[in-house]
């Protein structure tokens, strides 16, 4: 039994070293010094393969360090920056400036376009400026209250006047004497509080982006393309001082006070007329008495408010004859009414092969309306402009050979 296994065993290995080749088929006798050779032959073969594959990725490995080396050594010799891909972004801090150029080129196509406009209607206009209108209503209730004070104070007086002699008290006259300056009092000193508002305040317009010139920028370039149609330009230079509009002022001014002086010297007369008036014809004179001391007080006020001997720019008469002036000027002209947001966009992209560029583009919203001085429109019109990015190169000019050389 033992026998036949071992012959079918030899049988086996012998088929099998012929399969790889060791021996050849015609042989029919394997002695076991042969299957000795054969098994170390096939481990030395095992041996060799496995040192292949070793020395194999050895060599990997020592390629892949020589290559991470090479690249270290070539990021230090780069310029310092970050070695991820870049977006391209927004960025005012570094270039804001040159994004403005576009926006203040802008600002000028604009109003090229709104002069041509404007031209084709043959008449002349003014540009809208708040300030300015309330600087000209201001103006214009000062010279109201002036003339009522004094037309209020000479009717009083005379009152007073027909009462000093013959003590008795016109049917009606407490009523008339009594309201007398109210008018006056409330035009005359919203005209004082206007024009005190008007010299404390810093006059500014904030736009969005461009900053505070965003408004002046279009105004001038509206001046520039418009220069025979426009005739205010709002806030800003609004003319030296009109001396004949001032002395219209002081001679209104003149007249009254000389008002005042009369009626104060009648009242203190009156005052004594009724300290010596008794029973009941004393209540209706003290009642008169009153209602004139009240408007004397109230007339006082008005004339301090006026500062007669100011002549700075924060003087009432001064403010008011510049803005009568202007309010002359633009007597015949339309008004325009506009708003601008101006921006300008600075876009550069950081690569860390080719270094920044730049592209400069500009926004612009921006509206108007034309109106008669009634206030009627006339003509409006809505325009949103993007202008198209352009290149700016960055590397610009090599320095020339002295520019490292040491003083």
């Amino acid at each position: 039994m033992h026998a036949h296994a071992f012959s079918v065993r030899m049988s086996f290995a012998v088929g099998v070293l012929c399969m790889i080749g060791v021996i050849s088929p015609t042989y029919s006798q394997v002695t076991k010094e042969d299957l000795d050779a054969a098994k170390y032959e096939q481990e030395l073969k095992l041996l060799q393969a496995t040192a292949d594959l070793q020395i194999k990725q050895k060599e990997a490995e020592s390629r892949k360090a020589i290559a991470d080396a090479e690249k270290a050594e070539f990021a230090v010799k780069l310029p310092a920056t970050e070695t991820k891909s870049l977006a391209g972004k927004i960025n005012t801090e570094k270039f804001g400036a040159a994004g403005l150029v576009k926006a203040f080129d802008l600002a000028r196509e604009l109003s090229k376009e709104v002069c041509t406009e404007l031209k084709s209607s043959g008449s002349t206009f003014s540009i809208y400026d708040a300030t300015i209108t309330q600087g000209i209503v201001a103006a214009r209730l000062q010279i109201e209250g002036i003339d009522k004070f004094t037309n209020d104070l000479n009717a009083q007086n005379k009152i007073l006047e027909n009462n000093i002699d013959a003590g008795i008290v016109s049917k009606g006259s407490q009523k008339f004497g009594f309201l007398l300056g109210l008018g006056a009092a409330t035009t005359g000193m919203k005209a004082v509080a206007d024009f005190a508002a008007l010299a404390k305040q810093d006059v500014t317009i904030v736009s969005s982006s461009y900053g505070a010139g965003t408004r002046g920028l279009f105004i001038s370039a509206v001046a520039e393309n418009c220069q025979d149609q426009v005739v205010g330009l709002g806030i800003g230079y609004m003319g030296d001082l009109d001396l004949a509009k001032y002395r219209i002022l002081t001679d209104k001014v003149r007249a009254l006070v000389s008002a005042r002086s009369l009626f104060s010297e009648n009242i203190t007369k009156f005052s004594n007329q009724v300290e010596a008036t008794k029973g009941d014809a004393k209540e209706p004179l003290s009642k008169l008495l009153a209602a004139s001391t009240t408007l004397l007080k109230t007339a006082d006020s008005f004339i301090d408010g006026l500062k007669i001997g100011d002549g700075t720019d924060k003087g009432p008469l001064y403010n008011a004859a510049r803005y009568l002036s202007y309010s002359d000027r633009i007597a015949k002209s339309n008004i325009l009414d506009f708003d601008l947001a101006l921006e300008g966009m600075t876009i550069t992209k950081d690569s860390i092969f080719t270094g920044q560029r730049l592209s400069l583009s500009a926004v612009a919203l921006f509206w108007y309306r034309l109106h008669s001085t009634d206030g009627a429109l006339l003509k409006a019109r809505t325009i949103r402009r993007i202008t198209p990015p352009i290149r700016v190169d960055l590397k610009g000019e090599d320095a020339p050979s002295d520019f490292w050389k040491q003083n």
